[in-house]
């Protein structure tokens, strides 16, 4: 008995001794196979991507060679261009008239396809996320063609991810604060449209070599915009793809065009209305005697001088321009109005000295009280005569009264339908 149970238990003992290695392996990690190759499909993310670039070579692009079956030396020659579909999603802008510069923060999205990194589908993960800077894998060598100044975002971590999918598909979004030049003409304003454009292309690839392409018919999305400094309001948005030839290579330039409209409100309440009861006021001298030359004359320039002051004040920088525009002009305007209305002053005023005078003359009269637009009193008998008097300078203040108002009325709906129109 005590024979049996000793080879019963060296039996058991020398069978586990010499089991499987292999078989153990795999009860202990299901990514090795029975053959003692590595399994891709048990592999995480890590894992996974870690067996993918392990002979990746990232300077190479998807892509970039085929073999040439056809040649017995087994030559390699240019494969097909890798296509990059590209997509923008802007969050936030300001526009700077003054330094003719667009402030953009946008998150950029790239997708493209690499037939290195195919592998297995997960259930569980349908795609490999890397969540790097700089990962080991190729990236398009976007550059923004009218840049000024640009950073990525690291708080809290670097805003950059990369999704790869089993079918070799490339997914890349990044977080980007750009700052880029915005041409822009005021021959309009304050009535002006601005449009001002982001230019991104492959920086060393040519078009045989990347394709850079807009991602569906809406590759442009813009967030809620709230304007917050009341000068411009965001009309639309679009985009184009262009192919442009430099020292005779080919590359792929596509265009963001983003559309602004400045708001006039503010400039009709602060400019244009002050200004044209400006112009109004100065139509008072009109009905003043044309011997009031003091009260007269004060009056124009007092309205003459508030209409340049105010057109000072409310140019910005943005104007310090070689041309004209149409806020200028309308001051030009508003100011050629009360210069006017003051140098009918002073001409009213020597018409009618000089009318008066020559009354005197002709009737022999040392004083006369002088009432416009009615009877004089003569002085100098025993009774008064009362006679009409009405001088140049009278006639002159009346046809004012109706012209000045005439003309600038039709000189503002003028001025607004060419502004309208155009």
């Amino acid at each position: 008995m005590r024979c049996l149970l000793a080879s019963v238990l060296f039996g058991t003992v020398f069978a586990i001794g010499h089991q499987d290695p292999q078989r153990n392996l795999t009860a202990r990690d299901p990514s090795h196979n029975k053959h003692g190759k590595t399994s891709v499909q048990g592999l995480g993310d890590h894992a996974m991507l870690s067996h993918l670039l392990a002979k990746y070579d990232k300077w190479t692009r998807p892509g970039a060679y085929v073999h040439d079956s056809t040649a017995l030396s087994g030559k390699l020659e240019d494969g097909a261009p890798t296509v990059v579909n590209v997509s923008i999603y802007i969050r936030d802008f300001t526009l700077d008239d003054a330094k003719m510069e667009l402030h953009t923060t946008l998150t950029m999205r790239l997708t493209w396809t690499d037939e290195r990194l195919v592998h297995p589908a997960n259930p569980r993960h349908p795609y490999l996320f890397v969540q790097e800077n700089h990962p080991k894998l190729w990236i398009p060598d976007i550059f923004f063609n009218n840049e000024k100044n640009a950073h990525f975002h690291h708080v809290l971590t670097p805003n950059v991810l990369y999704r790869v999918y089993p079918s070799g598909t490339v997914y890349m979004s990044t977080k980007i604060s750009l700052t880029s030049t915005c041409p822009m003409t005021f021959t309009w304003f304050p009535l002006d449209h601005q449009t001002c454009r982001i230019n991104l292309g492959s920086y060393g690839y040519t078009a045989d070599q990347v394709d850079l392409q807009w991602n569906g018919t809406m590759p442009i999305t813009v967030a809620h915009f709230q304007n917050t400094q009341g000068r411009f309001e965001l009309k639309n948005t679009s985009f184009t793809r262009e192919v442009l030839s430099t020292h005779n290579e080919n590359f792929t330039m596509l265009t963001v065009n983003i559309a602004f409209a400045r708001m006039v409100p503010p400039y009709i309440v602060h400019y244009y209305v002050p200004t044209a009861m400006l112009v109004a006021l100065s139509w008072l001298a009109f009905w003043m005697h044309p011997d009031m030359l003091t009260p007269r004359v004060l009056l124009g320039l007092a309205a003459l001088l508030t209409i340049y002051q105010l057109q000072t004040e409310g140019k910005s920088e943005a104007l310090r321009v070689s041309y004209g525009n149409a806020y200028g002009f309308w001051g030009q305007l508003c100011a050629l109005f009360a210069a006017f209305s003051l140098i009918v002053s002073v001409i009213a005023n020597y018409w009618n000295r000089r009318d008066v005078m020559c009354y005197k003359t002709v009737n022999n009269m040392d004083t006369m009280i002088y009432t416009p637009m009615a009877t004089p009193l003569l002085a100098g008998s025993s009774y008064s005569v009362k006679k009409e008097v009405i001088t140049r300078g009278d006639r002159l203040d009346a046809i004012c009264r109706v012209m000045f108002p005439l003309l600038y009325l039709c000189s503002i709906i003028a001025y607004w339908a060419v502004c309208f129109m155009t």
